[in-house]
């Protein structure tokens, strides 16, 4: 099986879930202490996806047999409490159906953490050719919340985002004479 990580560099606000804007979503683009922040999350709210698209990184050979993906974000809150409500993958540019956030645990007070979500043999509910992974229209969504009841607003933050894709490469040959390409 082979890897290659992926990074993003189109990042926007979809109102696919919630009610509360991303600020900032570029900013989701590196890990520099910049943040992509939703504002005012009060108690119950819910942010909008914050949807990476637009993908650069090594290319998945035309054949490959996709195997999953380990979504990573660098995140943190900066009062209160927030965490997961909604993790999903994007392919052609629609937010799946699977989610894999972790609605229990918060992320981490003013400390950045990184959390995953997926793994080697995760295809998130879907079924994937080399083609849609390359795809610019490919990528991730993700969505916080502070629970009910909490005070005051909270300030889920996200520095940067990233995915490893797994893969297996095509095999190739005749003769008895094989080789892996990709």
């Amino acid at each position: 099986m082979a890897i290659i990580t992926v990074t993003f560099a189109t990042f926007v606000s979809d109102a696919g879930i919630g009610t509360v804007a991303w600020s900032n979503p570029g900013n989701a683009a590196a890990a520099d202490g910049l943040y992509a922040g939703p504002v005012a999350l009060g108690g119950g709210a819910i942010s909008h996806y914050l949807k990476c698209t637009n993908r650069s990184g090594a290319a998945i050979p035309t054949g490959a047999t996709i195997n999953g993906f380990a979504l990573r974000y660098l995140c943190s809150f900066g009062s209160v409490i927030a965490r997961d409500k909604a993790i999903r993958i994007v392919k052609s540019g629609v937010i799946g159906a699977t989610d894999k956030s972790d609605t229990v645990n918060n992320w981490n007070l003013t400390t950045d953490t990184t959390q995953t979500r997926g793994g080697t043999a995760d295809l998130w509910g879907e079924s994937w050719t080399a083609a849609d992974v390359n795809a610019a229209n490919f990528g991730f969504a993700i969505a916080c919340w502070r629970p009910t009841g909490t005070t005051p607003n909270a300030s889920g933050r996200i520095n940067y985002v990233e995915a490893d894709v797994y893969y297996t490469p095509v095999v190739s040959g005749s003769a008895g004479n094989y080789f892996m390409v990709g």
